[in-house]
């Protein structure tokens, strides 16, 4: 009785060692990978940024640190009608018919960007040359002009004035 017991007692405790040995080593790989991602999306670059930026004067920084409370006032205290994508800054203002092709594009990309498997996301180079080219991409002036018999003639090469 008592060696059953025994063995009982040595068999629960292999069974905990083994699982806490698996989780310290499971976590200890979790945290390899997330400093190989950190070094890969150039973490030590934001690093470098963020304490330049903090220790440096603020002018002369790339990025700005918004406080709990600009958010709030950004945000209508965090309103949920003001989250862009759910209705916030409306469609009315951001989408329209000259840009539509332009955004879904711009979506795309960042849809790419925000990939989970970093083979899949584009360079920056190239994030920046397609960025570039969406900015590009634009109407003529003359297509928004406020006369359009105006610009009609000058589209089209011929003017009454002229005939």
């Amino acid at each position: 009785m008592l060696l059953q017991i025994g063995v009982g007692i040595s068999f629960v405790a292999l069974l905990v060692s083994i699982s806490w040995l698996y989780l310290v080593l499971k976590k200890r790989k979790l945290i390899k990978r997330k400093e190989k991602f950190f070094q890969q999306n150039g973490g030590f670059l934001l690093q470098r940024e963020l304490s330049r930026g903090i220790t440096g004067s603020f002018d002369k920084a790339k990025f700005k640190i918004f406080m709990e409370e600009e958010l709030k006032k950004a945000t209508s205290n965090f309103s949920e009608d003001r989250i862009v994508g759910r209705g916030g800054y409306g469609t009315n203002h951001i989408v329209n018919d000259e840009n539509k092709e332009q955004l879904r594009e711009m979506a795309e990309l960042a849809r790419r960007c925000l990939s989970v498997k970093g083979e899949e996301r584009p360079p920056m180079r190239e994030v920046a040359m397609e960025l570039k080219g969406l900015r590009m991409m634009h109407k003529h002036p003359w297509d928004n002009a406020v006369n359009p018999e105006e610009t009609g003639s000058l589209l089209c090469g011929t003017s009454e004035a002229y005939k």
